[in-house]
């Protein structure tokens, strides 16, 4: 059973990052295509994909095609239980479903003011206050995250879970 992840790039597309992490992190097969997201190509690399538009896009081996990494993930949870995408206990499975869902859907000024970029270092970076609103909110989900599951430093949940965040800038 082969994957086909279609992602732009990793250096500058933290949504293509997550999509390609989970197939790789926990080692599902899967081929990559990079998709022209400077170039031009964009929308004719994902047009074999319709209606998904945006990268990550997964096909499965059945042939259905998948678009956002939240999606993506719950989809391969499904295929692949015995992985770890999600933590087994139900109420660190709860909180990092909302760990996730609120990285999709907030955190505004840390991806307008931050954007994935990690082939440069910016000096004299002065964060907004707003970005460091966020930062601050992220640190408190990550705290709670943690004292669910007891986990001191490392991953949230535990060893073997899987650590989207999904973010769209």
């Amino acid at each position: 059973m082969t994957y086909e992840l279609y992602i732009g790039d990793r250096m500058y597309s933290s949504w293509s990052l997550r999509g390609w992490l989970m197939l790789e992190k926990f080692a599902i097969p899967h081929q990559t295509h990079l998709v022209g997201l400077f170039s031009g190509t964009m929308a004719a690399d994902m047009a074999p994909l319709a209606p998904a538009r945006l990268v990550p896009a997964l096909r499965t081996d059945q042939g259905l095609v998948i678009g956002e990494s939240l999606a993506i993930g719950e989809t391969l949870a499904e295929q692949f239980p015995t992985a770890g995408l999600w933590p087994r206990a139900a109420d660190q499975r709860a909180t990092a479903r909302w760990l996730v869902t609120e990285m999709v859907a907030g955190f505004v000024a840390l991806r307008r003011d931050c954007p994935m970029q990690l082939s440069h270092v910016w000096q004299g970076f002065a964060p907004a206050a707003a970005v460091l609103a966020d930062l601050a909110r992220i640190e408190t989900l990550f705290a709670h995250a943690r004292s669910l599951s007891g986990a001191k430093n490392g991953p949230l949940f535990g060893p073997i879970v899987w650590q989207m965040c999904s973010t769209r800038p």
